[in-house]
């Protein structure tokens, strides 16, 4: 699309959170943001495993429903799509040329040129309320408080993920002031559902839900019980706030996606609740939802592309740990090598650490994230070396990388591409054009 040449020029230096100068685009495009159900979901991990869980739960009731998620891996539709298919070329460039058409006209006014993730934003909630859908479900970029999502006045419902220590530069640098940006997205007397994993996170939110009179529910670690893992499939109970007890099953090795399908299930019992004609039997309505929840893929999270061959989007220290949890849960007799690329602002000496005590890590491949900002591979090699006796191989080329991988791996082991959703979007691009063999 010629309209990408435009959008990747746009600099990004400037955080998205001018409001002013979005909501006065927003405004002169008749405010297409509030035309539908809005779910809007932040947190530091599994923001896009909550949105993907909920989105095929509403498709499954018969519903049209909009997903808004960033970033992409491999193309950029992949940010916008409506019932679980992406918008196309043509949609894209339309709309695009429209909203820049309305933001020329107006900069003159004193408008601020849009963000590149602002811009697209746009562009798809344009989309959604031309395509009359129903519910959207939004991904905060980056915070809450101040993200460009966070637009809405009265949202359906929303959803606080994991918190953890990520982008400490622009959000803070410890977890009371990273949940005070994530409860930002709160809104006066709207239903909100967190993940409550800390005290510090708890005292947080439930203080910002006790200020504007919301009713709070929070999911523990408690309400989950019966974990049994055995081989792709994960199989667990969960006890939610509406006395109900699920029995779920999930197809995947990924552990953490235990507490993200947990809270899409608790989201979907407020939502269906809330929505009159969408009430159903508890029995019906359990059986639909376990049946969506089981039938929900999301790309980039314990993916596995070939046959012993994953690709995790894990690129902060929580993640990691929960992806070694997975690792020690699923594969722990299994020899694991991994190709590591990782962002420069990432704080990449903790991931290290945390993928080194992984007692059967045998080998790492290190490389480039695919996108410029990739910490220095010198550098990375120097970490692992410090912290860990075991092969490394360093290179510029991710395919060449992958070839390596994939030569360690050729007869036993596990290969898994982790530290950035750009290697692991990297990695399926190689894959997914003409695959050699030796792949």
């Amino acid at each position: 699309m010629q309209c990408l040449d435009y959008l990747y020029s746009i600099p990004r230096g400037r955080r998205s959170g001018n409001q002013e100068s979005l909501i006065k685009i927003l405004e002169k495009l008749n405010n297409p943001q509030n035309t539908f159900e809005y779910i809007h979901v932040a947190g530091t991990n599994g923001k896009g495993s909550v949105c993907a869980y909920l989105e095929n739960c509403l498709i499954d009731c018969n519903q049209r429903v909009g997903l808004f998620t960033s970033p992409h891996l491999i193309k950029i539709n992949e940010r916008i799509r409506l019932n679980g298919v992406d918008i196309t070329d043509d949609d894209f460039e339309r709309i695009f040329y429209k909203v820049e058409k309305l933001i020329k006209e107006y900069l003159p006014e004193g408008f601020d040129h849009p963000t590149f993730f602002e811009f697209i934003y746009i562009i798809a909630m344009v989309y959604f309320s031309e395509k009359n859908v129903r519910f959207v479900i939004v991904e905060a970029g980056m915070g809450g408080l101040k993200d460009t999502t966070n637009i809405i006045e009265r949202p359906l419902l929303s959803i606080i993920t994991a918190i953890s220590l990520d982008h400490t530069e622009i959000l803070g640098n410890s977890l009371k002031l990273i949940a005070k940006e994530k409860a930002g997205i709160i809104k006066q007397g709207c239903p909100v559902i967190y993940y409550n994993n800390h005290e510090v996170i708890q005292t947080v939110i439930d203080k910002k839900i006790r200020e504007l009179k919301c009713i709070g529910y929070d999911l523990k670690d408690s309400d989950i019980e019966n974990i049994n893992i055995c081989g792709k499939k994960i199989d667990f109970s969960f006890n939610s706030r509406y006395h109900n007890r699920y029995n779920v099953s999930l197809k995947t090795n990924a552990l953490y996606q235990v507490v993200n399908s947990s809270l899409a299930i608790l989201a979907m019992e407020i939502i269906l609740a809330a929505i009159k004609d969408l009430r159903q039997k508890d029995d019906i309505l359990k059986r639909r939802l376990l049946q969506s929840i089981q039938n929900t893929r999301w790309s980039g999270r314990m993916e596995e592309l070939r046959e012993r061959l994953y690709i995790d989007g894990a690129h902060n220290k929580a993640a990691v740990t929960a992806f070694t949890h997975s690792i020690e849960s699923s594969f722990k007799e299994v020899d694991l090598y991994l190709i590591f690329a990782v962002g420069n602002e990432k704080d990449y000496r903790s991931m290290i650490g945390e993928l080194c005590r992984l007692a059967n890590l045998k080998g790492v491949v290190i490389t480039e994230t695919g996108v410029s900002g990739s910490a220095d591979l010198k550098e990375l090699r120097e970490i692992f070396e410090k912290n860990w006796n075991g092969l490394i191989y360093s290179t510029y080329n991710i395919r060449e990388a992958l070839l390596k991988g994939r030569q360690w791996t050729r007869d036993r082991g596990i290969l898994c591409c982790i530290g950035s959703l750009y290697l692991a979007g990297s990695i399926k691009q190689i894959l997914g054009g003409t695959v050699n063999d030796q792949f």
